[in-house]
């Protein structure tokens, strides 16, 4: 099966994405990224918002802020659906490629300390544990905070 197309979300894209944060990322927690907040960072300078697409649908995405010479990726869903597939390394290594335009030399994030998968992921593609920031997710869990050098 082809790739998904990754390409700058379209206002239609973020109820989808929205949708996507809320059942992966944010189980259990207020909803943090809507799609209020996620036209903001589309229409902002420092952020750019990605979707994953497939067909007509969206089946991922991400959120990539830049922050000087780092930046964050405050968000990355891949449907599970699809998972498994090569599709969030390839979101991920466009998130890392589009932060070295910008000219960033470190990407960073943050994990719950309970997404075994995502850390186990990360850990993949190279990113190291910086730190931990206590109750970071509605003081309900922990972050681990991850971080890699853009060669």
């Amino acid at each position: 099966m082809p790739l998904p197309d990754i390409l700058p979300a379209r206002r239609a894209d973020l109820g989808p994405l929205a949708r996507l944060s809320r059942r992966l990322v944010e189980a259990g927690l207020a909803p943090a990224w809507t799609e209020e907040r996620l036209e903001r960072v589309l229409r902002s300078e420092e952020g750019q918002v990605l979707s994953l697409r497939r067909g007509h649908g969206v089946v991922g995405g991400a959120v990539l802020e830049l922050e000087g010479s780092t930046a964050h990726l405050s968000l990355l869903v891949v449907d599970p659906q699809v998972q498994r597939q090569g599709l969030g390394r390839a979101l991920l290594e466009c998130c890392e490629q589009r932060a070295r335009e910008a000219g960033c030399a470190q990407l960073r994030l943050e994990v719950r300390e309970g997404n075994r998968q995502a850390i186990a992921f990360y850990r993949q593609c190279g990113y190291a544990q910086t730190h931990e920031r206590a109750g970071y997710y509605g003081a309900k869990e922990s972050a681990l905070c991850f971080s890699r050098a853009l060669p």
